[in-house]
């Protein structure tokens, strides 16, 4: 049995994509259907695979931080009066990103008379698995700001930090939480 969480991302990806095809010749290959399942997961593990799509990212774009992000952009636009991003429910042009502090500075978010929360998505440059946090806007979202820390929100300061792979495992319920206190 292989141990993926000591391969190169390359490796692991080569072995999940001919265990995909093994599959696909022989769909009673019941050892490559579990080959792959481990090495799928083991991917999303790393953020190499939209958990959503089942698709194998080469590079994380806007694109796919919002297709990740869909059920968390469907309920804030759910919400009666949301007062942030009322229209489309999410931005993939956050301010670290216009500055260029940032290569992927996208949320969405909810703001009532009640509540003030995003769900922001950073990736530093081009090339890097993006991280999720959930930040209490009632404050200003800076919890515990250090000096030093660069553009858009500390990750020191979100309530949450999730990785793509566990978003909506972990954060969707939280997310719904917030939304019924909205």
């Amino acid at each position: 049995m292989t141990n993926f969480e000591t391969k190169p991302d390359g490796a692991v990806r080569e072995v999940y994509e001919g265990s995909r095809g093994q599959v696909q010749k022989d769909p009673n290959n019941s050892l490559a259907a579990a080959t792959a399942a481990r090495a799928e997961a083991e991917l999303m593990r790393r953020g190499l695979m939209n958990p959503k799509t089942r698709r194998l990212i080469k590079q994380w774009t806007s694109g796919e931080v919002e297709d990740v992000m869909q059920p968390f952009i469907a309920l804030s636009k759910s919400v009666p009066g949301n007062q942030r991003l009322p229209l489309r429910g999410f931005t993939s042009a956050g301010g670290a990103k216009r500055t260029g502090e940032m290569f992927i500075d996208a949320y969405t978010g909810v703001t009532t008379d009640r509540v003030n929360f995003v769900l922001v998505a950073y990736a530093k440059k081009r090339g890097d698995v993006p991280w999720f946090g959930l930040y209490d806007m009632s404050q200003g979202g800076r919890r515990n700001r250090n000096p030093g820390d660069a553009g858009g929100l500390s990750p020191n300061d979100a309530l949450e930090i999730f990785s793509p792979a566990d978003l909506v495992a972990r954060g969707l319920p939280i997310w719904k939480d917030i939304i019924k206190r909205a």
